[in-house]
């Protein structure tokens, strides 16, 4: 075991070696934009990455204000406070608005039909209208579409429910293989 390992090492090391000072360039396109207003339609691991990445926080100090409501005293830009309260609340510099990351990703299936564009595609920036009682972020993270896009989003992130993973046979012993291969290091690690 021992003697492949070195094999390995001594190829990596060679390939670093023969690269080193060559600069490639990278396609952007192959990029997954976590953005939430750059949304389309994301393949498997796409999706694997979002969801491990989690909800986009562009964490800025100042955000752009709508002079119309500052000027009626109304809360007139996007606040870091509500992430806080609502940790699924995405916000995109792009477009100035907010974005629901599990119904952005998980919100266009069966169940979601009276989802809202808003959260999923185009934002809401209606900053005055967001909080309180009966405020656009309440309504929807209490909506029956945003609560069956959540349990998506969660079926989705454990290995053990997502159906693609059951399915597919040939992931499923790699897996398997890999863990044992954890468990193998692990041993090896302790001793």
């Amino acid at each position: 075991m021992t003697i492949k390992i070195e094999q390995v090492c001594e190829q990596q090391t060679s390939k670093i070696e023969q690269n080193r000072g060559v600069i490639t360039t990278v396609n952007q396109s192959k990029f997954v934009s976590r953005d939430p207003s750059d949304n389309k339609k994301y393949n498997d691991d796409e999706l694997r990455y979002l969801v491990s990445c989690g909800p986009y926080h562009d964490l800025n100090l100042s955000y752009p204000q709508n002079l119309e409501l500052k000027k009626k005293n109304k809360q007139c830009s996007f606040t870091t406070n509500w992430c806080n309260d609502f940790p699924y609340l995405e916000y995109s510099l792009k477009k100035d608005a907010v974005f629901c990351f599990c119904c952005r990703l998980f919100g266009s299936d069966p169940g979601s039909e009276k989802s809202q564009q808003a959260w999923i595609s185009t934002g809401a920036s209606s900053w005055s209208k967001m909080t309180g009682q009966n405020g656009k972020l309440v309504k929807h993270f209490k909506s029956t579409s945003h609560m069956t896009a959540e349990n998506r989003s969660l079926n989705f992130s454990q290995k053990k429910t997502n159906i693609d993973l059951m399915l597919n046979a040939g992931r499923r012993v790699a897996d398997q293989k890999r863990e044992e291969v954890l468990k193998l290091n692990e041993k090896t690690v302790i001793t």
